[in-house]
């Protein structure tokens, strides 16, 4: 109970430390901090596990479009705003023998270290400006515990293969995006959720494909000095610019 009172009031404290960067950023040319918690693709069917005889391995290249949900949404279901012409890409991730399959469940470890690469363009999501495009976000996978993540199928015969895998961010909202309206897109810490639809898959013997994957990333509030700093860099931006 504790460690929820304790998380529930970090997570305050960063609410609150973002609406006083707020007021001091208006001043130096920005509308507000929008800080990333949730991002969710919507990708059609896709190959993500290529077994080719030469090194088996993770790897994702598709399209489609993405939802983002800042900070200060209560409503989880509720996204505020909209990413159109989605490429998503993770770069390879090779299997770390042995498939470990058993009794008809899809089980298998990958090297992290893999490259995540999202670009599209952004705007609200109930409006049609664009407010910046190019790439949303870079980052390389980052295992939890170790260096290797898993992939899993739920139970034997679900069809439904799912892992969970850190990010480390390279770029993009990592490093701070500066919209067309002013407002400095974040994000803090993140983990990537995978979930792959794959109906009849036993084991990792075999190349996989999706029929429905699902991807989201959770970001945390980022350090407000951090904000300060990605503030800066892209008023020197600006100013080069100019």
């Amino acid at each position: 109970m504790k460690n929820t009172e304790d998380s529930e009031m970090r997570k305050n404290a960063g609410v609150l430390a973002l609406t006083f960067l707020l007021l001091c950023l208006s001043s130096a040319g920005f509308s507000g901090v929008v800080s990333v918690q949730n991002i969710a693709f919507a990708v059609p069917g896709t190959w993500y596990y290529i077994a080719d005889g030469g090194v088996s391995r993770f790897e994702m290249s598709s399209t489609g479009t993405a939802n983002i949900q800042s900070y200060g949404v209560l409503d989880p279901t509720i996204y505020d705003y909209a990413v159109d012409n989605v490429v998503l890409t993770i770069s390879a991730c090779p299997l770390v023998p042995p498939d470990r399959s058993s009794g008809g469940r899809a089980m298998a470890d990958f090297e992290d270290g893999g490259i995540l690469t999202f670009t599209g363009d952004l705007r609200e999501r109930n409006g049609t400006e664009i407010l910046y495009s190019g790439t949303i976000l870079q980052a390389e996978l980052a295992a939890l515990s170790g260096s290797t993540f898993a992939l899993e199928e739920t139970t034997a015969s679900s069809s439904q293969v799912s892992g969970t895998v850190g990010l480390v961010g390279m770029g993009g909202l990592s490093s701070g995006i500066t919209a067309s309206n002013g407002d400095l897109f974040v994000i803090g810490d993140m983990a990537m959720k995978l979930q792959f639809l794959t109906i009849g898959v036993t084991s990792f013997q075999n190349s996989l494909m999706s029929q429905a994957p699902s991807v989201h990333i959770t970001g945390t509030i980022p350090e407000p000095a951090s904000v300060l700093l990605l503030a800066f860099g892209g008023i020197g931006m600006i100013f080069r610019k100019r």
